[in-house]
């Protein structure tokens, strides 16, 4: 098996590499973490190509066959030690071979491709109980650091990347346009404010600063509310426009810890962009607009506001769920790999339509006899109900999801819905209940 030489590893980085691999308890982490998870990612490589990667993961030796411009950011990710040093170190030890080999010119990538896709891995949204990268699972504070290290505390169109620890390094120049990289980012933060407690915490919430300064330095163009002709550019305006307006709510009870806390870090980016559009006019009116997200929405995208309910299940109430929901076929054209992510739509106008079964009206028939006439009260709100049952390996719990929706009504109202939902989910046999809503609007009118 042919080895990279890294005999020139700077001292300090080899001694934290050793001091992992040689360390029995991070070993046995380790292999938990790739049964669990990460071999899982790679299963479809060919034996050999598994070996060389799982050979960089637990000891940090580098097989020549992984020497590639695909494979460099994976290895950034499996090597023992992730850090601005170990990405360097990486670099400089990779890049000039890969710089030496025949390939066509269409394989090969800069530096900066590489650094922007592992950025991907950094920030993207990933569930906690299952990984799909290693640099999730380090602390939040070594992942500021690479993020700190990459873009710095303001948005530069044209940034130099330091060299670690060589002060002498001319670096590495990263070019990135604001929209692109705005829409990766906001993507990521929508995800979590609009998904589950599953979600790891994005990082991105510590850098209200670079956000505001990213999207303070857009053109006048994507600062408007008018529709853009240009595909990729309205996406970016209307994940823009979605992310500041979204936020989180409740008609019911206080919001859970986790909630209020995701609540009060979209409100410091909100008050943090605030500050930066007294510089610009346009960003300055935009935001007094999408104070009232249902008058801005409307003209000119298809506005929704969205009721979230996730419960917790004990064991025995949980298999009694899971038994109703699987009761059923998958309908036609879903796939059964994805059972257990079950939509249910209680459309107002047919409810009791035989391909779409009322399973929560039968479930209470079951459970609770008592709460059915409850449950047709609600249905008679004029929205639409989704269900999704949210199962291992990716999810905890069951989550309920309810979808009020003015695309489909225009007198149904969230708070009500709200309201009755979470009276209704109380009276069951659940642990844990947790509500909130937001605005969205994700079906795209279609424009000339």
């Amino acid at each position: 098996m042919p080895i990279i030489d890294m005999s020139d590893m700077p001292a300090h980085l080899a001694q934290q590499v050793a001091t992992l691999v040689n360390n029995p308890n991070w070993q046995a982490q380790r292999q938990q973490l790739w049964d669990d998870h990460l071999g899982e990612i790679y299963a479809e490589y060919k034996r050999s190509k598994i070996n060389a990667l799982k050979l960089c993961f637990f000891s940090g030796q580098i097989d020549k066959k992984l020497l590639d411009y695909e494979h460099l950011p994976y290895l950034f990710d499996l090597f023992p030690v992730i850090s601005p040093d170990s990405i360097c170190y990486l670099i400089d030890t990779l890049l000039p071979l890969l710089e030496g080999m025949k390939m066509n010119d269409d394989e090969r990538k800069t530096v900066a491709d590489c650094l922007i896709e592992y950025l991907s891995a950094l920030v993207g949204a990933e569930f906690s109980a299952m990984p799909r990268w290693a640099i999730n699972q380090l602390n939040e504070g070594a992942k500021l650091d690479i993020f700190d290290w990459l873009f710095g505390s303001c948005y530069q169109n044209n940034r130099p990347i330091k060299h670690s620890y060589q002060p002498d390094h001319p670096g590495w120049p990263l070019t990135i346009t604001t929209d692109k990289l705005l829409l990766r980012l906001l993507l990521r933060l929508m995800s979590e404010l609009a998904n589950n407690s599953d979600l790891r915490p994005s990082i991105l919430w510590q850098r209200p600063n670079y956000l505001a300064s990213l999207i303070a330095a857009l053109p006048d163009s994507y600062l408007t509310a008018n529709w853009d002709k240009d595909e990729d550019k309205q996406d970016t305006k209307t994940y823009l426009w979605i992310a500041l307006a979204m936020g989180i709510s409740s008609a019911t009870a206080s919001l859970s810890p986790r909630l209020q806390a995701l609540k009060d870090k979209h409100s410091q980016l909100i008050t943090t962009v605030t500050m930066a559009a007294e510089q610009r006019p346009l960003l300055k009116q935009l935001l007094s607009d999408l104070q009232a997200p249902s008058a801005f929405f409307k003209p000119i995208l298809e506005y929704a506001e969205v009721l979230n309910i996730q419960i917790g299940l004990d064991e025995a109430n949980l298999k009694i769920w899971q038994q109703h929901f699987n009761e059923l076929e998958p309908r036609e054209g879903q796939s059964e790999t994805y059972w257990g992510f079950v939509d249910l739509r209680v459309a107002p106008d047919a409810p009791d339509d035989p391909d779409n079964p009322d399973l929560v009206l039968s479930l209470l028939a079951k459970l609770a006899p008592q709460l059915t006439e409850q449950w047709l009260a609600i249905r008679a709100l004029n929205i639409d109900v989704g269900i999704s049952l949210l199962q291992k390996p990716y999810h905890k719990n069951y989550a309920l999801l309810f979808e009020c929706d003015t695309r489909c009504s225009s007198n149904c109202d969230t708070q009500q819905a709200e309201q009755a939902l979470v009276a209704l989910l109380e009276q069951l046999p659940i642990t844990a209940l947790e509500s909130w809503m937001y605005h969205t609007s994700t079906f795209i009118k279609n424009r000339s």
